[in-house]
């Protein structure tokens, strides 16, 4: 690394990280005020001789996989009527060169490391700094290409925010150790104890539960590789749907939190419009915009499909598993968005869970694909296409008012910048969006495929 110092300009960092894929970086000072971070990136990219193992890989160049996660976790209620949290994680290690032997993980800044242990059951080192998200461990030997074994960690923390009867727990937060050394897709066996009357779901089929006294124990395992895992658990009332020709859903939802939620909205001078039955009304959705996909993506879904309301003002879609913004379970907005919003989600289980972009430059194949996929739906939806080229009208607005400070597509979240912060959202689910719509349009076939070419009207 070096930190260069200008007579003219602002200073620079270079760094050569061999850990990265893209082990040539250069970064620039960023206001921390507007982007959160000290640095901000210039250029990235990979020596003119890619270094091994970096083919096809997100951020970190393949020095060891972790291909499984057996993880127990204890949730239990505390004096002051929060959720306690801690875990076990046994991870299996395979080397794919030789590596260690102090190892690198990331693990949520709130948790802290109680103890580590070997395959052998050796007690062995770790390291991690106060609010930090980073943690190594220390193998009792470097580890040579080929090897496994098997690493288990015990950790406890504050993981779990609650806001009246609504524990929010961070969908993208790492709960468990997630590797920091190659790829993070891998199978997840998933042990939780919690207490019994807050229902809980998690990615992966649920294949037991049982409840004893006051706890109720529940197992999930995932049936195939995946790098997203996540959890959520509250007074959640469930409602089970089950529409012809989609899989079965359980929507979890809960009315008090909610209420709490809107009630603050409602003092802060928000008027959020309230509409009755909404969980059987999203449940609709998603099931008419799951099997909507199925009939023109052909794909394998990944079920039981689960979804549940969360306190934050976004979406995020796992396998078999979709957190929405308890925005969406208020009312459906007369201008499509809500409909969009939730087929964009379920999209996802197809476009970024199913076909998984190789690194951060093909991002848009899962948030550009899954917007023109949202819109898809919700032009066949409201039987028209005025909806359909609004959208695309506004994000035209939008491409446009970003690209000095953005770049292209392929740039991934990059493209979000101190000067531009809506860059990453224009160029990548916008433009994104756009790009499939192009295509649609040069693939149109009028005599075997859509009926007529799409018009720029209102019918």
């Amino acid at each position: 690394m070096a930190h260069v110092r200008r007579a003219n300009g602002a200073p620079l960092v270079f760094e050569y990280d061999p850990t990265a894929v893209e082990a040539i970086q250069l970064f620039k000072p960023a206001s921390k005020m507007h982007w959160g971070a000290n640095w901000s990136v210039v250029t990235k990219f990979a020596p003119a001789q890619p270094l091994a193992g970096s083919a096809g890989m997100w951020t970190f160049r393949q020095r060891m996989a972790v291909p499984r996660y057996q993880l127990e976790v204890w949730l239990k209620t505390t004096g002051i009527a929060d959720l306690s949290f801690a875990a076990s994680a046994v991870a299996t290690l395979r080397a794919q060169e030789a590596t260690g032997p102090w190892m690198h993980f990331a693990l949520h800044p709130k948790l802290v490391v109680d103890s580590a242990r070997w395959s052998d059951g050796t007690a062995i080192s770790t390291f991690k700094g106060k609010d930090d998200d980073d943690v190594w461990v220390c193998a009792p030997h470097r580890l040579a290409a080929g090897d496994s074994a098997f690493l288990t960690l015990y950790y406890h923390g504050d993981l779990i925010d609650r806001y009246a009867n609504w524990f929010f727990i961070d969908p993208g937060a790492a709960w468990y150790p997630k590797n920091q050394q190659g790829g993070d897709e891998a199978m997840f066996d998933v042990t939780f104890h919690s207490p019994a009357w807050y229902p809980i779901a998690s990615i992966g089929e649920r294949s037991d539960s049982s409840v004893d006294g006051k706890v109720m124990t529940t197992r999930w395992v995932t049936k195939r590789p995946t790098p997203f895992a996540t959890f959520n658990l509250g007074l959640f009332k469930t409602y089970h749907a089950q529409f012809e020709g989609a899989p079965p859903l359980d929507v979890m939802m809960s009315e008090e939190a909610h209420r709490a939620l809107r009630n603050a909205m409602m003092n802060a001078g928000y008027m959020p419009l309230e509409q009755s039955h909404m969980s059987e009304v999203v449940a609709a959705d998603i099931s008419n915009s799951l099997k909507w996909f199925h009939a023109r993506l052909r794909s394998a879904v990944v079920r039981p499909f689960l979804r549940h309301g969360n306190s934050v003002f976004r979406g995020v879609s796992f396998p078999g598993m979709i957190d929405l913004s308890w925005v969406t379970f208020q009312n459906t907005s007369l201008d499509g968005f809500d409909e969009f919003f939730r087929a964009h989600e379920v999209a996802h289980q197809w476009w970024g869970n199913g076909v998984r972009p190789a690194t951060y430059r093909d991002t848009w194949m899962a948030e550009g694909v899954a917007s023109f996929c949202g819109l898809w739906y919700l032009q066949s939806l409201r039987k028209g296409n005025k909806e359909y080229f609004k959208f695309l009208d506004a994000y035209v607005q939008n491409i446009k008012d970003n690209r000095d400070g953005a770049g292209a597509t392929w740039l991934g979240y990059r493209d979000a910048s101190p000067e531009r912060p809506y860059g990453y959202q224009a160029m990548i689910y916008e433009k994104g969006a756009w790009i499939m719509h192009m295509l649609r349009m040069l693939m149109l076939d009028l005599n075997t495929g859509e009926r007529r070419p799409l018009q720029r009207d209102d019918a």
